[in-house]
């Protein structure tokens, strides 16, 4: 599985399971300080967008009324359906922390029944039930931006190339949001790119060795069933000599302890499998 999610770039994906009914996002693994509690992602928003979709178009996952798998109350539907991994109970090495720290790819856990194993007969009601949060789900694959980075020069696509995501959103008449993201993607072989993210505007920031760094500032619009917008940067050629470090260019970006400390974990990983991606590496 490893090797597939390395070999293929996803831009959203899901894994399906049974034993509770809840969209579960990550980070699935707690910070070490309790067995449990809230452990949000850089991209905590976006995370809770994606769940929300899913849960908020199925007809039972976020109703107050579907009674829950152990009682007749329901915490998860109280939420909307959906629920932090760690603040459920800490999954080290999960699947979804995996793609969101080791390649591009957003991850979320449906579970999708209390029944792991449900009869024959239930299945085409299982399937009426999911069928719309599916597609719903799908289509968010198109939740914020995409293009590709070029070198200018040839037009070639640029591989490996970083980008970095600042909210600049306007919270009033003369002030707006400062807030870098703390994940960068990465562009894949052929220099293209995508970046999921709720509505806002944005900064987009991108560096890739060798190659002067190029920032742009783009808007994201509420999700609907178009197509995510196209930003493509041209990057121009340096010398060697001249290239800015990614410490000088993006000097307040300091990702949380905790992202760290699950990324070296996940590099472990692939390590251990021997792996050499090189659609997701940065240049650096």
């Amino acid at each position: 599985v490893i090797k597939m999610i390395m070999d293929s770039p996803f831009v959203v994906s899901a894994n399906l399971h049974g034993g509770d009914l809840v969209a579960n996002y990550p980070y699935d693994e707690s910070d070490g300080r309790s067995e449990t509690g809230y452990s949000a992602s850089p991209d905590d928003a976006t995370f809770r967008t994606l769940a929300l979709t899913y849960a908020g178009n199925h007809p039972r996952m976020g109703n107050v009324n579907t009674p829950g798998c152990e009682s007749n109350e329901n915490q998860f539907a109280k939420q909307g359906g959906i629920t932090n991994g760690a603040a459920w109970y800490s999954v080290p090495g999960g699947m979804q922390d995996f793609n969101y720290l080791g390649s591009n790819d957003f991850e979320i856990t449906l579970e999708l029944g209390c029944d792991k194993y449900p009869p024959a007969d239930s299945l085409k009601q299982e399937w009426e039930d999911n069928k719309k949060s599916l597609i719903e789900f799908i289509w968010t694959a198109h939740m914020g931006i995409k293009g590709v980075i070029r070198n200018a020069a040839t037009g070639a696509g640029i591989p490996g190339a970083i980008i970095h995501m600042r909210n600049v959103t306007r919270t009033a008449k003369y002030t707006r949001r400062d807030d870098d993201i703390d994940h960068d993607v990465t562009s894949a072989r052929g220099g293209d790119y995508w970046r999921l993210s709720p509505p806002g505007e944005y900064q987009i920031i991108v560096q890739a060795k060798g190659f002067a760094p190029q920032a742009k500032l783009v808007s994201v619009s509420e999700p609907s069933h178009t197509t995510a917008p196209v930003l493509n940067f041209d990057l121009e050629p340096v010398p060697e000599m001249d290239s800015v470090s990614q410490d000088q260019f993006f000097p307040q970006v300091n990702p949380d302890q905790n992202q760290d400390i699950l990324y070296n974990n996940y590099m472990g990983d692939i390590d251990e499998y021997g792996l050499s991606p090189d659609y997701y590496v940065p240049q650096f």
